[in-house]
């Protein structure tokens, strides 16, 4: 594992990034930014998505009284014809935006539901068939 700061993306006033590898060697990179707002972090979600090659699924959390609390996404970024896909799997949390990014989409949401398990039980289940991404 490797921690450091990164450079925030438009917006954020701070960012982090984690480097963790799976037991196959397969890296699991979190990157974390800080926005004055949750409503900030919410519009970073959405530049983010935005430019995504392919949205597999997004929703929100509201509250009681219906109001926007979070919002998640996962999604494919391509890089060229010889460059494996990146997944990302990201949400708010308040003024915060979690990024997780891997080459692995099943090793994401595994590695999601291990360290955020309260997270990945507020949104349905992805049902992973190889042709949902080509």
């Amino acid at each position: 594992m490797a921690t450091g700061r990164a450079i925030p993306t438009k917006g954020a006033t701070d960012a982090s990034v984690h480097t963790y590898e799976s037991e196959d060697g397969t890296a699991v990179v979190q990157l974390r930014e800080w926005y004055k707002s949750a409503s900030d972090a919410r519009s970073g979600l959405e530049r983010l998505t935005n430019k995504a090659s392919r949205v597999i699924k997004q929703g929100s959390e509201k509250d009681a009284t219906g109001r926007i609390e979070g919002k998640w996404a996962e999604l494919i970024f391509s890089h060229g014809n010889k460059a494996s896909p990146e997944m990302v799997v990201a949400w708010t949390d308040g003024a915060t935006v979690v990024r997780l990014r891997s080459t692995s989409l099943p090793l994401l949401l595994d590695f999601e539901s291990q360290n955020y398990p309260g997270n990945s039980k507020k949104k349905p289940k992805l049902r992973i068939r190889s042709d949902n991404f080509w």
